[in-house]
């Protein structure tokens, strides 16, 4: 039996091969699928709605699909079109272990002039790709234009009411911005959008809605709420609201029902509802009598101050609590920069925020610093001043909190690290109880992707099932010449040139010209046109210039070919007697003829050549950073100031420069300082970069054990022996795998007699692509499943929803092992080992993927 690999072969050796095929492709299907699990990411451009009045507003959408936006896009509109941006949200899901993101951008846009606009495409780039949304048409209708079709008369089917709860303000003062619903038959809708130019509007909360009776009728409706902050003085208008709605209503046609009587015919239509616009006056904040303490707060505010301990060596740590309650914008509220002299060292505050009304306009906010005095002489806490303006009143207010009498004790030993109040802080254990920092920060680098979600990387697997595919095509290639009839023709040819060739010395001889000449240019023919794939008749001197040149036969054997044609040619219409004239035309064919031979067309460059370089480029291209911060922690770490540490090594963090020695250190840090969980976040964050250091390995189970918090999630024996690798290094071994085994299926159909060597190694690789490509799968499938997290806070109350006025569904204590399921605001659903889950505040979590 005949092999396509070359040559007759046992039948026994070609279907070994065949199965081999099989197999290896079985093992690069696995890889692929490894490597498809993610979604592809994409960027989009989207109007909820058009056309729209000239006094109506659209909203426009940019929505990132699983990327990382590199801040705002400037939106860039025709003339005639205004962009405001409004607010920014995050979308995370996860469905069947596939996790995807939305980070979506909104703009509200408003017309000047009626016309149609097309809106064009934007183009950003991100990690070096570019994305291009498509261009939108919008339409903008002028004011006195019939509505579009569908719109709502006034308490018919739907109306849209915008109520404030004052129109005289000041500026920096926060009101509650209401907008109320009414529909009959209310199927869908999206949220309304409200004009508000010099305002600031912050997020919607979550609906209210019931039914109720108008004017006779019976509507659906919802309300609305949001706070709206005035921005700049002068007298100025709220609004209009507007919203998309459908409903369902009736045609005005009915269908007869034999048992039901008359049932009238609804059908949905899609409703645009705009509200009045609320006129306001924004009074600019007095000039005089401006207190020193006062830093743009608006609103009505009590204060609470709290300092403990109160007896402490110098150089002790002390915590103050302010707590600011009352009325205003609470989440945009700040407390100006804790000034007590030269005497004292303040650290950055811990700033939590509870909000009571739902929209940030009642609550308190908390801010905690932490304290230490320098000297023993030092006997009270300067007194420290909160200003604010109160619109009630309409003048400035000031919270004084006076001195808080202290005792300091001259200092011993360095100081112990500050703890916040009310949080219990851990004995610290004596140095040798865990390992000790690492002394070089190993390769630092940005946090990167897998390697296997990367598009460059995975158009570089391409290659070797392109050289397979290249080889394939050379044997088959090869395969096909031999029954083909043009190998057969080539060969024929040959026999019958080299016996032409004999008869024209013969012919030369005689001089018999005529029969010479004939035999010449049959030769030419027969042997072009076999070179050429053409018929012999076809053949002219025509060819020299139509192929022969541009396929890279070189000039000199063309100049010879032109003038044998040429003598051809001259022979027809010419009596040529001449034997030397003979002689030298014989000696010209016979010089021509080998290098016809030879003579193989141009099938164009091979792009491998190229690729290759370049490959190596890119794996050999890595950058190189500085580490002088983590030197500077590690020196900090050594004198026992674990906050100037940490201040170190985040700062690398910040600059997106990690490394497993890093995140070591980090975690050590806050080992120390009694912060298990952050200590077991960065164990953990150091772990998955190096999963067999036995250091991190160590450390990590020892804050586990100090933390005494719920158990981990439990590993399956085979997904902890993935774990042993990262994902990148799953990633390269089932390359290199993939890659080895292509190499020896190229070198087994390249040549026809390749050693029984490379069909065993064909059969090893074959199992270690198998074996490195369901380790991938298993990596890859942790990181696109929920993401790990870890609570950061102490007793951290986990809510049945995401709002404050949740009920407390059970307590997380600090070090828990948690999921991160969903995202809302600022929220987070987890899921803990027993399976339980809530919803924890962000502050009190610190997720490990994407850090």
């Amino acid at each position: 039996m005949n092999s396509i690999f070359g040559g007759p072969r046992r039948a026994s050796r070609g279907n070994d091969f065949i199965r081999l095929m099989r197999q290896a492709g079985w093992a690069w299907a696995l890889f692929g699928l490894a490597l498809a699990i993610q979604a592809a990411p994409a960027f989009k451009v989207e109007v909820d709605r058009s056309p729209i009045s000239i006094e109506e507003t659209a909203t426009l959408r940019l929505i990132f699909q699983d990327l990382t936006p590199p801040g705002r896009v400037d939106v860039k509109l025709p003339a005639g079109l205004e962009a405001d941006f409004v607010s920014r949200s995050q979308n995370v899901q996860s469905i069947n272990g596939e996790t995807t993101s939305q980070v979506i951008y909104i703009y509200q846009i408003t017309a000047s002039q009626a016309g149609d606009y097309t809106i064009p495409g934007y183009q950003i780039t991100i990690e070096g790709k570019k994305y291009t949304s498509s261009p939108l048409t919008f339409k903008v209708l002028p004011p006195n234009a019939p509505p579009p079709e569908g719109a709502a008369k006034r308490s018919e089917i739907a109306f849209i009411q915008l109520i404030l709860t004052k129109s005289n303000l000041y500026v920096g003062e926060s009101i509650p911005l209401e907008v109320r619903v009414y529909a009959q038959g209310f199927r869908n809708g999206n949220y309304p959008q409200v004009k508000a130019e010099g305002f600031m509007l912050g997020t919607n909360s979550q609906p209210q809605q019931d039914d109720t009776i108008f004017q006779g009728k019976r509507y659906h409706y919802f309300i609305f709420r949001q706070p709206a902050t005035a921005m700049s003085a002068g007298v100025t208008q709220l609004g209009p609201a507007s919203i998309q709605i459908i409903c369902t209503v009736p045609t005005g046609r009915v269908t007869r029902d034999f048992f039901m009587g008359n049932i009238p015919e609804m059908e949905e239509r899609r409703l645009n509802l705009a509200s009045d616009a609320a006129p306001i006056q924004v009074l600019p904040l007095p000039t005089e009598g401006v207190p020193a303490s006062f830093h743009g707060a608006v609103g009505t505010y009590t204060m609470s101050v709290t300092a403990g301990p109160t007896n402490v060596a110098a150089g002790d740590p002390i915590t103050v609590k302010i707590e600011l309650t009352g009325s205003g914008s609470i989440n945009t509220l700040d407390f100006p920069s804790l000034d007590l002299g030269s005497e004292f060292k303040v650290y950055p505050p811990v700033i939590k925020s509870q909000v009571a009304d739902g929209i940030g306009l009642q609550g308190s906010k908390t801010f905690e610093y932490v304290v230490v005095p320098q000297s023993p002489d030092l006997r009270q806490i300067p007194a420290f001043d909160f200003s604010f303006f109160d619109p009630d009143k309409k003048a400035y207010q000031t919270l004084r909190q006076p001195a808080k009498d202290i005792i300091v004790r001259p200092g011993g030993s360095a100081a112990p690290p500050p703890s916040l109040a009310g949080v219990e802080t851990k004995k610290t254990e004596p140095a040798q109880d865990i390992a000790n920092i690492k002394a070089r920060p190993g390769k630092l680098g940005p946090p990167a992707r897998p390697l296997a979600m990367e598009t460059w990387f995975l158009g570089w697997q391409l290659l070797p099932l392109l050289g397979i595919g290249a080889a394939l095509g050379r044997r088959l290639y090869q395969r096909h010449k031999q029954r083909n009839p043009q190998w057969v023709r080539q060969r024929e040819v040959g026999r019958w040139v080299d016996k032409a060739l004999a008869e024209l010395q013969s012919l030369a001889g005689s001089g018999n010209a005529e029969a010479f000449y004939a035999t010449v240019f049959r030769v030419l023919q027969e042997q072009l046109g076999e070179r050429l794939e053409r018929p012999a008749q076809a053949i002219t001197d025509a060819v020299i210039e139509e192929a022969l040149r541009p396929r890279g036969l070189d000039e000199e054997s063309i100049t010879r070919l032109r003038a044998l044609f040429a003598r051809c040619d001259q022979a027809r219409y010419a009596q040529v007697s001449s034997n030397s004239d003979l002689m030298d035309t014989l000696a010209e064919l016979n010089a021509i003829i080998p290098v016809l031979r030879e003579f193989t067309p141009k099938r164009g460059p091979n792009p491998l050549r190229a690729a290759v370089p370049l490959f190596l480029w890119v794996l050999l291209s890595l950058p190189a950073q500085a580490a002088n911060e983590f030197e500077q922690g590690n020196a900090a770490y050594a004198e026992g100031k674990l906050n100037a540490a940490i201040t170190n090594y985040e700062a690398l963090v910040k600059q997106k420069q990690v490394s497993p020695a890093l995140y070591f250190n980090l975690g050590n840090a806050y080992f120390k300082m009694g912060q298990l969980g952050q200590a077991i976040a960065h164990y953990r964050l150091a772990q998955e970069l190096a999963p067999r250091d036995t250091d991190i390995a160590n450390n990590l189970q020892m804050a586990r054990t100090r933390a005494n918090a719920s158990a981990p999630y439990r590993t399956p024996w085979w997904r902890s022996w993935t774990q042993l690798l990262t994902v990148n290094e799953w990633t390269l071994a089932a390359m290199a795998a993939g890659w080895v085994l292509a190499g020896l299926i190229i070198a087994r159909l390249w040549r026809a007699n390749a050693t029984p060597l490379v069909s065993k190694g064909i059969r090893i690789f074959i199992s270690l692509l198998l074996i490195t490509g369901a380790g991938l799968t298993a990596r890859l499938w942790d990181y696109l499943g929920p993401a790990p997290a870890v609570v950061v806070a102490k007793d951290a109350p986990a809510r049945y929803g995401p709002l404050e006025e949740s009920r407390s569904a059970f307590v997380m204590p600090d070090g828990s092992e948690v999921q991160a399921v969903d995202f809302q605001n600022d929220w987070v659903q987890i899921r803990d080992p027993q399976g339980r889950t809530g919803w924890l505040k962000k502050e009190f979590v610190r997720i490990l993927k994407g850090t």
